[in-house]
C-alpha cells in the first residue's frame, strides 16, 4: 500500500482546520492539529515500511536443485499432454515454511523456457495436522483434496512425497496426468506406483546426507544434485530403495 496516499485527506483536514479557525478558532485548531498527526503518521509508516522492511529472499542451493531436475522433466512431458495447468504441491507450512516453498517455485519457473509465457503454474498448501505433516504421514484425504481441485491439469509435481494408496488419487476410469514427487523423508511409499509406471519419477535426499549442512553447496547443477540426493525411475526403484532402507 501507498501510505502518502493518505496524505490528501490528512492535508484537507489541516486546511479546513485553517480557514475555520478565524470564525471557530477552537474546531480549527483542533482541525490543524489532526490535520498534522495524520500526516506525521503517515511519514513515519512509509519511512517504517522503507527502512524496516523485510530482507530479499536468498534462495537455498540445495532446494533449488530439486525444482531445477523436476522443471526440466516436467517440460519434456507438456509437449505430448493437453494444456493444463501444471500444479506444484507442497507440505502444510508446519513441515515447509514459505522462505522455502518460495525457493522451489522460484526455480521452477524459469526451468520452463518459453512455456512458462503459456503454461499456468498452480501452488496448493496440502491440509494436514502439524505432527503429521513434519513426520511425512500426511494423510492420503489431504493429497485427494489437492489434487481434485485441478482435473485438467498437465503434471503433478509433490514436494510432500506421496501418499502410501497413491492409485486411489486419480479415478480409474481417467488417464493420471504426470506425476513427479520429492520425498524428503526417505521413506519408500513411492515404490510401488514408480515401479507399476504410475509415478515417473521420485526424488529422495541421499541417506548419509544432512540437506541442513549443504545449503550453500557450489558447483555444476547435475553436481550439486549426485552429491545431494537421489532420483528413482522405474528402472531403479528397487536399488533406490533398497539404499534407503539399508541407511
Amino acid at each position: 500500500m501507498n501510505w502518502f496516499l493518505l496524505l490528501v485527506p490528512a492535508l484537507a483536514v489541516g486546511a479546513l482546520g485553517c480557514l475555520l479557525q478565524r470564525r471557530y478558532a477552537k474546531l480549527g485548531g483542533l482541525l490543524i492539529l489532526l490535520g498534522c498527526l495524520a500526516c506525521a503518521g503517515v511519514v513515519a509508516l512509509q519511512l517504517r515500511r522503507t527502512v524496516f522492511a523485510p530482507p530479499v529472499v536468498s534462495l537455498n542451493r540445495s532446494q533449488m536443485i530439486v525444482s531445477y531436475f523436476f522443471g526440466s522433466q516436467a517440460m519434456r512431458e507438456l509437449p505430448s499432454r493437453p494444456p493444463g495447468p501444471i500444479v506444484l504441491i507442497f507440505p502444510p507450512e508446519s513441515a515447509l515454511d514459505a522462505r522455502s516453498m518460495q525457493s522451489y517455485v522460484n526455480t521452477f519457473r524459469p526451468t520452463l523456457g518459453v512455456l512458462h509465457d503459456v503454461q499456468e503454474l498452480q501452488c496448493v498448501r496440502l491440509d494436514a495436522p502439524a505432527k503429521a505433516a513434519k513426520s511425512g504421514d500426511i494423510p492420503s484425504t489431504a493429497f485427494q483434496s489437492a489434487v481434485a481441485k485441478f482435473p485438467n491439469a498437465a503434471v503433478f509435481v509433490s514436494y510432500a512425497g506421496v501418499p502410501a494408496d497413491f492409485e486411489r488419487l486419480f479415478p480409474a476410469d481417467k488417464t493420471a496426468a504426470p506425476f513427479f514427487a520429492f520425498d524428503p523423508w526417505r521413506t519408500i511409499r513411492w515404490l510401488a506406483p514408480l515401479k507399476s509406471g504410475k509415478l515417473r519419477a521420485v526424488i529422495v535426499p541421499r541417506p548419509d546426507v544432512d540437506l541442513a549442512a549443504a545449503g550453500d553447496i557450489g558447483g555444476e547443477p547435475s553436481s550439486i544434485f549426485s552429491q545431494l540426493y537421489l532420483m528413482a525411475t522405474p528402472a531403479n526403484a528397487d536399488e533406490i530403495a533398497a539404499k534407503l532402507k539399508a541407511k
